[in-house]
Parts: structure tokens; sequence; C-alpha cells
């Protein structure tokens, strides 16, 4: 099968298909832990829920949605141009089918461009036959089913109920990709100095401290920001600290679902505030934190961060497998077993990671 080469990102939130015979797109509703189901019953609302699922408003991409027997199993996004190659699309709906071999697909292209829209949602027909569901172009003034040069639908996303019931319980949609970003970029040229200054001065306070007390001094430090943002010189501690891999991996074990959100406002904070050379912890940790809030466009951004800070950075290579591989959350207690019992294997085992 070929490779994908865009970058996939995959939102890990949960739909759930109270009834998959009629409407297309099927009656389905959102599942959060802790709310009642958000219900939708059609284009509009399908359309006005995505951005909140990928984490911002899509331009000129292609949103699959991959409903898997009694919910919906994966929303991906990949950027429209990668898939006017017939080969990339065949690799994504690859990915996808192997992954959900059962699974059914709405299809949805942004773009204005008519040609582009209904060459790549024809292709994915092609590729799926009856296992698509639905195909959708949205442009900016409106949306086209399933046929080109039909009858557009005005619509507004922002406007819409879901997108309103998706807000009210913080499913945040950012007004581009480039503003999400921003969650996973280093400090401004102009910060840049007083950042590199206080990350020596922090690399001089730990030098006096020893190895055995930094992962004690790391929770510490992590406990002192569970109410408020990191100063800027925990960012620098915090991103000196996640250099050392004993003390990273005690973060890493404790990283859980509960607190999920607030890893990714600290680590999210520390990566914006420290130089890049000892960004690459802060930054693994930032994506498996927006993984665990199934905020998978986040995720991908840290990814291609750390193909450049540090591409053979062990939380780079586990971030990967996990987006690559389309690995739900709810797999985390799994992995973090499996990382507690390599660690504590016994040398020369076959067991140690």
């Amino acid at each position: 099968m070929p490779s994908l080469s865009a970058p996939l990102e995959v939102a890990a939130l949960t739909l759930w298909i109270s009834d998959v015979s009629g409407a297309c797109p099927p009656n389905v509703s959102v599942v959060n832990d802790f709310l009642e189901p958000l219900r939708l019953t059609g284009p509009d609302d399908l359309l006005g829920l995505l951005p909140h699922l990928i984490g911002f408003h899509p331009r000129d991409s292609l949103a699959l949605v991959v409903i898997d027997g009694s919910h919906v199993g994966v929303t991906a996004r990949v950027d429209l141009a990668a898939m006017l190659t017939p080969r990339h699309t065949r690799a994504l709906i690859g990915q996808l089918t192997a992954r959900f071999p059962d699974g059914e697909v709405c299809a949805v292209a942004y773009t204005g461009s008519e040609d582009d829209a209904w060459l790549v949602l024809r292709r994915c027909a092609r590729i799926l036959g009856r296992r698509l569901l639905i195909s959708l172009h949205a442009h900016p003034n409106g949306w086209w089913s399933d046929r080109r040069r039909g009858p557009r639908v005005s619509f507004n996303p922002e406007s819409s109920r879901a997108a309103a019931e998706a807000t009210v319980r913080g499913m945040q949609a950012r007004t581009s990709r480039e503003a999400l970003a921003a969650l996973a970029s280093g400090p401004d040229e102009a910060d840049w100095q007083e950042a590199s200054d206080r990350l020596d001065a922090a690399c001089e306070e730990l030098a006096v401290l020893e190895p055995q007390r930094w992962p004690q001094r790391l929770r510490d430090t992590v406990a002192a920001c569970a109410t408020r943002p990191p100063t800027d010189e925990e960012c620098a501690e915090l991103g000196v600290l996640l250099c050392e891999p004993n003390t990273r991996d005690v973060e890493l074990v404790a990283l859980e679902k509960a607190t999920a959100e607030h890893r990714l406002a600290l680590w999210s904070r520390v990566v914006n505030r420290i130089p890049e050379e000892v960004s690459y912890g802060p930054l693994g940790l930032l994506g498996l934190a927006a993984w665990l809030t199934g905020n998978g466009a986040l995720a991908s951004v840290c990814l291609e961060r750390l193909d450049v800070v540090c591409p053979r950075s062990g939380l780079r290579a586990m971030l990967a497998d996990i987006v690559g591989g389309m690995i739900p959350p709810t797999a985390w207690p799994t992995i973090v077993a499996d990382l507690r019992a390599h660690a504590a294997a016994p040398p020369g085992t076959g067991e140690a990671a």
C-alpha cells in the first residue's frame, strides 16, 4: 500500500450512532464523559461540529468521519492538495479501512474549488463504494451534497446548533491550523535572549541538585502549577528537568485523561517560553496530552515540530506510533502499564525498554 506523505490529523472523540438506516448522515450523538450526548441529525449539524472535532476551521482540506458499527471510530483531516494525487487518496482510505474494516464514511471536501472538491470526492466514492454514506463539498458560501452542480445550501458553521453546543462543552474550534500551531511554538524572536538567559540560570541551579532528586523536583514544580500558569523561570526549569529521561518518564506515566487538559495548558505554556534545544520533552508530553483530550490536530503539530527539534526522541516515536496507528485514548492505561512493566523488568530479561 502506498504511504501517505501528507500530515494526517485524527480526532479521538467518539460519536455514537442512534440510527444508521434512514438519514444521510445518520442521526448521531457526541459522547462526552460528563455531559448528555450532543445529537446530530443532518449535514448542517455535521458541518457545524467538524471544526470542533478537528480543532480548527479547516480550509482546503478533506475530512473523513468513519462510522464503525455503533460509533464513529475516527475523524481525520488532511490537506486537500495531497488528495489530488490518486495514490495518496488510496493510502489515506487504506489506513482508515485497515483500522476500521467494517466502517462507513462521511466525506467532506473544504475548498473554494468545485473541480478539486468533486475530483477528490468522486475518487473517494469509487474507492469506498457502498461504504460511503455521504459526500459534501463545503464552500465558504454553503454546501453541496452528493453530486456536482446540485442545489447549494446556504450555511454558516459557526451559527449551527451543533457548533453552539460543542462550544458550551469546551470543544474549541480555532480559526485556522496556524492558530492551533501557536500552542506548540517557541518564544518570539524578541523574547529569545531572555528565554536563553533563563535557561542558563535553570541549568546552573539544577547542576548542584543530585540527579536522583530531579524527579521529585519535577513533581513539586508541576504540583505548584496546578492552579496557575508556570512562571517563566519555572518553564525554564521544567524544560531542563525533562531532558533527563528518568525524570521525564515520571511525568509520562503520571499522565492520565483526568488531568490531560491541565497538562495540555501547562506544557503548551512551557513550550512557548523555552528555547528549542530543550523543548523536545515538553513537546512530546504536549502531543500526548492533546491526543488524550481528542485534539488530534495539535498532536500532529507537535509531531511535526519534534521531527525538526529532535527526530530521534523516544516521545516522538511513541507519538508517531499513536497518531499513525489511530490508537484511541482509551488505550493509554494499557500503554502506561506496559511502560511500567518494562521499567521494572530486570536487565537482560528481554523485557526492558
